[in-house]
């Protein structure tokens, strides 16, 4: 098996769009269609072995129809074009909907679609450009790499499998589910006054601060005077300016779940809820740190480093134990 697939994988390099040609193309007879030669070749040993014309003629005539069906079925997925591409966000355990694009020239008939070789779906391409839905479900986190894409027809009689292999430059990033998080607001620490005085900010707006020994040249209108009054050393009222800067800052160590998992989705819940915000913010996850920033770019770039988080690298294997093929879109005229 390993070796087939480096052969398919050899003949149908990793592109986006694909154009099926006899070279790509594999036939072989179905179960009901060794039966039906099976047939065929009982019926002409009878013929030969009893001298009757008619069973021979009978044997030839199905002969006949199994090479036709041999060429029909070949010739019903030649031609045609299939396309797709992109990056894909999903949350586990949620159905993925790729749309991959089918088009011909002509009619296709009796079509099966998926990427593995079980819950595939009949759809009947009418020519021109048609889009078939495919579905995908994963249960584990990660950066995930689709699998081979398969087209496969029985057209006309079911004598015959006529199938073929595409790889599209697909990724999934499958981000885990997000769970209900508080988020906690920094403040900046340090602002100036009007006289130059570096403040601390301990609440919003104009207002006192604090009393400084007054100094020759500083406007008389700032001295305390009622304590001047009193008898005390001459004093100067500070007034400071705060200002509060309201700056997120997702770090992974500060989650409050107890295990992995459930700070990821914690985290994955702040990181959601802030772009939704359109906020900007930063995360840092271990050693990893993405600076501050807003928009589904950098929304997108913060799922992905959760979902690989932890997790080995996904090679680009043919199929995967994590994710099942669930297919239930059809296309008519």
């Amino acid at each position: 098996m390993k070796r087939f697939n480096a052969f398919v994988d050899k003949r149908l390099p990793e592109r986006a769009r694909h154009k099926l040609s006899h070279k790509t193309i594999y036939i072989l007879p179905t179960g009901f269609g060794c039966c039906f030669l099976g047939f065929i070749l009982l019926l002409f040993v009878l013929g030969t072995n009893y001298q009757n014309n008619l069973i021979l003629f009978v044997s030839y005539l199905l002969s006949s129809v199994f090479i036709v069906a041999m060429l029909y079925s070949f010739h019903n997925l030649l031609g045609i074009e299939v396309s797709c591409k992109g990056e894909y966000f999903v949350q586990t355990k949620q159905e993925l909907k790729l749309e991959v694009e089918i088009k011909s020239s002509r009619e296709i008939y009796h079509v099966f679609y998926g990427f593995e070789q079980h819950n595939r779906q009949f759809t009947h391409v009418a020519g021109s450009k048609n889009s078939l839905k495919a579905k995908l479900l994963y249960n584990h986190r990660g950066v995930k790499n689709v699998s081979r894409f398969t087209i496969m027809s029985e057209y006309p009689l079911g004598l015959f499998k006529t199938w073929t292999y595409v790889r599209f430059p697909l990724s999934v990033v499958v981000y885990p589910q997000p769970m209900a998080c508080q988020i906690a607001e920094l403040a900046n620490v340090t602002v100036q006054d009007d006289l130059g005085l570096t403040a601390q900010p301990l609440f919003e707006g104009d207002d006192f601060y604090a009393l400084a020994p007054y100094q020759q040249g500083w406007p008389l209108t700032r001295v305390a005077w009622k304590n001047v009054a009193k008898g005390q050393a001459w004093q100067i009222k500070q007034t400071a300016h705060y200002v509060r800067y309201d700056r997120h800052v997702l770090c992974l160590a500060d989650m409050p779940g107890r295990d992995l998992e459930t700070q990821l989705k914690q985290l994955c819940y702040l990181v959601l809820d802030l772009s939704y915000g359109q906020q900007p913010f930063s995360l840092a996850v271990g050693h990893q740190m993405l600076a501050e920033s807003q928009g589904e770019k950098h929304s997108h770039q913060c799922l992905r480093l959760i979902a690989q988080y932890g997790t080995v690298p996904d090679s680009k294997t043919h199929s995967s134990n994590d994710d099942k093929g669930l297919h239930r879109h059809t296309i008519g005229r």
